[in-house]
């Protein structure tokens, strides 16, 4: 279910708590993030767990805000897209950008790499680049990803790609962040 479109269509619109599709600034970064926090506030979420969405909601925002931005193919706009939902005992983010082929195999052969670690080796893994990681050109050297499973439910990140034409694809990513459950 990692496809924006069909998440949109299963969940419910009481579930969703925000919605936006256009650039991402970081004014707007911030903008969303102090109304997601006071909208968890109102639902009476602890501190401590709406740090951790938070902190999930701003390395995805910041991944948008990098590499995602408007354009027009034939007679499509498109834009980068983002979504933050309850569902029961979760909160789920998710956001759609355009991405080329090229970056496409780099992201996926990334995220199965990261899928695939418990996480006491991705607490490994994220250590060891930081201290021997390359930062790429638009400024990332795959900590965020890493930071992201880290703080989501069963350490795992929900993506999809969907073919626009030979140069571009529509990649869409899901985390659901769990609240902890409270010890008898």
């Amino acid at each position: 279910m990692a496809d924006l479109l069909s998440y949109l269509k299963e969940v419910g619109k009481n579930d969703i708590i925000f919605a936006y599709k256009g650039e991402i600034n970081t004014q707007l970064l911030r903008s969303i993030v102090q109304s997601a926090d006071a909208k968890m506030d109102e639902f009476g979420e602890n501190l401590g767990f709406r740090k951790r969405v938070s902190g999930v909601l701003i390395e995805i925002l910041q991944n948008v805000m990098r590499h995602g931005s408007n354009m027009k193919i034939g007679d499509t706009e498109y834009y980068p897209v983002m979504i933050i939902a309850r569902h029961n005992d979760e909160y789920i983010i998710g956001t759609g950008n355009l991405i080329t082929h090229q970056e496409k195999e780099f992201l996926e052969k990334h995220i199965n790499k990261v899928n695939s670690m418990n996480a006491e080796e991705l607490k490994e893994f994220y250590q060891e680049i930081l201290k021997n990681g390359s930062i790429s050109s638009k400024g990332g050297a795959g900590l965020g990803i890493i930071d992201v499973a880290r703080k989501s439910k069963d350490n795992r990140i929900n993506y999809d790609f969907k073919e626009i034409n030979n140069d571009y694809m529509f990649f869409s990513m899901f985390v659901s962040v769990q609240k902890p459950t409270r010890k008898s």
